[in-house]
């Protein structure tokens, strides 16, 4: 009792083609012999045309897929979940032919199941009921297989549910993709996403994304409550508004009102956002945050919120201010040491630091000072190199030197004595700058220097009166001598005759015992016994009178010359002390001419000399400034080094 459906491809007349549809049947007589058939041919080209299209984009559709690598199947539900048709790539997604592909294959090698889109947070037999409920929702779910080779891979399955006409799903059509890499990408991404946030909330920082339309965070780190004692279900941009008692906006937001900051960050793609705030915690405590954020962008363009990180800067605050205590304090004390010039130096030996006391001491203002090498602002000569050299030793070493003098120049020139100490200030333990303290001493430099000088005058005075004494005594046994030879020698003149050839002899023995006469009463002046006898004298001539004992008393290689100012004026002192001075500079300057030819200079005059030139004369008495005679004995011999000038006067 079988119908007949049959469709026939036909050729017409005119050479077009035509599909018809055949449905017919069959026509029995009384016996129940078949003696004819009832149809009805319909044309169903269109038809036919609509069908091939649909297979010929399935066709497309299916080689897409496949050139993709995706494996397109039909799970047939109604038949213990067979696979109908199952595309050829799965051999290369699972290592199995399709031929052998089945359910049970497919659950047996399933390592793990996880279910995506509006699947994703049910269990699995929540999805699947939901899958096949009336909502029409398509399955999403990921697996992780183990393929025939026994690797292990991840495929992403999409399907839809195939309903008859009553609605009842019958099977689902879908698509295995491969997405292995995909996975291990994206637990890359959350092991470093892990990763950094775990340093960051190590170092006591909150990450955060606030979204720009809700004013929510929607993800925030897990010690939000420990920075700012609200909760993370509780905390929210309004809630965060309420406890910020102070911002403070920086880098290239500062000087900018708040709206206009927030406009500057979302206008400009380069700008973060950059600020301090002081809080006000619920239970009364207050803290410093520091905030640094970056602006999120959607694909056109458009701010939909901010990254960030929020950091406790509570502690790093209180250091701050510290040290800002401790600086200013260092600076009052450096700025009001009054009798202690401070100065600081970079790496160039440029001065970076300047006080007040190094104004007074070295007359230099800092304005003037700042900028300058110390070794050219105070002239420091031949110690300049030496200066530099310390200077250099010190920020490679960062070690001080010990305390030692130098000798620099004021503003006016003054020659000034200074002792320094010079040691390094260190900064995250390398030495950002090198400081100078200096103690005028040249007071006191002048003072020890006197002192010496009053030593050797002392030492010098105490040296004559010893020898003083000793030549006193010499003088009066030897002036005793010299009594009984001048007599003797006046008795013989006397006895002798005029015409005698001895009588020259007992003169000039007469003349010589006076000159030692004259000796022995300088000895005894000396020795406080004498007295010297002083009177009007004229230097010139009393050098001119002398000028043959002269010759006679120095080399013969020595040529003497004499250079005497006309109008001398005379000078008040002991005749016979003056010739022994004049003698022995002369008989000096023979000595210094040694072996060689040479000339000897005498010369007198009168020069006006003020204070400051007697100070530096080798005895200072405190001689009034005015006019002096002079005599000047000079020569081309060896000269004296400062061992022999030291000596000059001893006797």
């Amino acid at each position: 009792g079988l119908s007949w459906q049959a469709d026939y491809h036909l050729r017409l007349r005119n050479g077009s083609e035509r599909w018809l549809s055949n449905s017919a049947v069959q026509v029995r007589d009384r016996e129940g012999k078949v003696i004819g058939s009832l149809g009805i041919l319909q044309d169903i080209t269109d038809r036919k045309m609509a069908e091939e299209a649909v297979r010929e984009r399935e066709r497309i559709y299916r080689s897409a897929i496949e050139v993709a690598g995706a494996a397109v199947y039909y799970q047939n539900y109604t038949t213990n979940f067979t696979y109908e048709f199952m595309g050829d790539q799965i051999e290369t997604l699972t290592g199995f032919r399709k031929e052998e592909f089945s359910f049970d294959l497919w659950k047996s090698r399933t390592l793990e199941t996880v279910l995506a889109g509006p699947l994703e947070g049910l269990t699995l037999e929540e999805a699947v009921q939901r899958a096949r409920g009336m909502e029409g929702i398509s399955w999403r779910a990921d697996y992780r297989i183990r393929t025939k080779n026994g690797a292990e891979k991840w495929l992403a399955n999409s399907a839809v549910q195939v309903r008859d006409r009553d609605g009842k799903v019958i099977g689902s059509l879908g698509i295995l993709q491969d997405i292995t890499e995909r996975k291990v990408a994206e637990a890359a991404i959350r092991r470093s996403e892990q990763l950094y946030r775990n340093a960051i909330q190590a170092a006591g920082a909150v990450p955060y994304f606030r979204d720009k339309h809700t004013d929510r965070y929607e993800f925030l780190g897990d010690r939000i409550k420990e920075l700012v004692g609200v909760s993370p279900e509780e905390f929210n941009g309004p809630r965060f508004d309420e406890i910020i008692q102070e911002t403070i906006l920086l880098e290239n937001l500062r000087g900018l009102s708040i709206e206009d900051a927030v406009e500057k960050v979302e206008r400009e793609r380069d700008t973060r956002w950059r600020a301090d705030y002081r809080i006000r915690r619920p239970d009364g405590e207050e803290r410093w945050l520091s905030d640094a954020a970056v602006q999120v962008r959607d694909e056109k363009g458009e701010v939909i919120g901010s990254l960030g990180i929020l950091t406790d800067t509570t502690d790093a605050r209180r250091a701050e201010k510290e040290l800002r205590e401790a600086l200013s304090r260092f600076e009052a004390i450096i700025e009001n040491t009054p009798h202690v010039a401070i100065q600081g130096f970079d790496r160039n030996g440029l001065i970076r630091h300047w006080n007040s006391a190094s104004e007074t001491f070295y007359g230099h203002s800092a304005e003037t000072a700042l900028g300058q090498t110390i070794q050219d602002l105070l002239q420091m000569g031949d110690e300049r190199e030496e200066f530099k050299r310390i200077l250099a030793q010190i920020w490679d070493s960062g070690e001080p030197i010990p305390p030692r003098e130098w000798t620099v120049r004021g503003r006016e020139g003054e020659e000034l004595c200074v002792y320094s100490t010079m040691f390094p200030i260190f900064s995250s333990g390398e030495v950002i700058e090198v400081f100078c303290m200096d103690v005028d001493i040249t007071e006191s430099k002048r003072a020890e220097e006197e002192r010496r000088r009053l030593e050797a005058q002392i030492h010098h005075t105490q040296k004559l009166e010893s020898l003083g004494v000793l030549a006193g005594g010499i003088a009066h046994d030897f002036n005793n001598l010299l009594m009984g030879v001048l007599g003797n020698a006046s008795l013989a003149l006397l006895e002798l005759s005029p015409e005698s050839p001895a009588r020259e002899s007992v003169a000039q023995i007469e003349t010589a015992a006076l000159r030692a006469a004259d000796l022995a009463k300088q000895m005894l002046a000396y020795s406080g016994k004498g007295k010297f006898v002083v009177q009007r004298i004229n230097l010139s001539k009393l050098v001119e009178e002398m000028s043959h004992l002269v010759e006679v008393s120095i080399t013969k290689k020595a040529v003497l010359r004499y250079h005497f100012a006309e109008n001398l004026p005379a000078i008040e002192a002991d005749a016979t002390q003056i010739r022994q001075v004049i003698l022995n500079l002369i008989t000096n300057a023979s000595d210094a001419l040694g072996t060689k030819s040479g000339i000897i200079t005498v010369n007198t005059g009168v020069m006006e000399v003020d204070a400051e030139y007697l100070s530096s004369t080798y005895l200072d008495d405190e001689l009034p400034p005015g006019h002096y005679v002079y005599i000047e004995v000079s020569d081309t011999g060896c000269g004296m080094d400062e061992e022999t000038r030291a000596k000059i006067f001893d006797p």
